[in-house]
C-alpha cells in the first residue's frame, strides 16, 4: 500500500480589526499648597495624576520675651518760700490849670 500526501499553500485574507491608541501628555503646573495627598481622577477623557513634593516651611510666630512695666508715682513736697523782686511802677498825672 502506498499513501502519498501532497500539502498545498492558498493565502487567504482573514479579516482582522487592530486598534491603535495614542496618547498625550502634559505638564500642568499648579503650584499650590495642599493640605492632604490629592487622588488620582478622571475628567472626561483625560486621567489625572497629581505630582507632589514635600517643601520645608517656615512659620514666624511672635515670642514675648519680656514686658517692661513702669509706675508712675507722685509725691507732694513741702512748701518752699523764695524771696524774688518785684518792680512797681506808679504814675500821677495832674491836670494843666490855666
Amino acid at each position: 500500500m502506498i499513501v502519498e500526501q501532497t500539502i498545498v499553500e492558498e493565502p487567504i485574507a482573514i479579516p482582522v480589526q487592530l486598534k491603535k491608541h495614542a496618547i498625550d501628555v502634559r505638564h500642568v503646573p499648579i503650584n499650590e499648597i495642599v493640605e492632604c495627598m490629592p487622588t488620582t481622577r478622571e475628567v472626561g477623557d483625560v486621567t489625572i495624576i497629581p505630582v507632589v513634593r514635600e517643601v520645608p516651611v517656615v512659620f514666624k510666630k511672635l515670642m514675648l520675651v519680656e514686658e517692661i512695666h513702669i509706675t508712675k508715682s507722685s509725691n507732694t513736697e513741702p512748701k518752699l518760700s523764695r524771696t524774688v523782686s518785684e518792680n512797681i511802677r506808679s504814675i500821677l498825672i495832674e491836670p494843666h490849670s490855666l
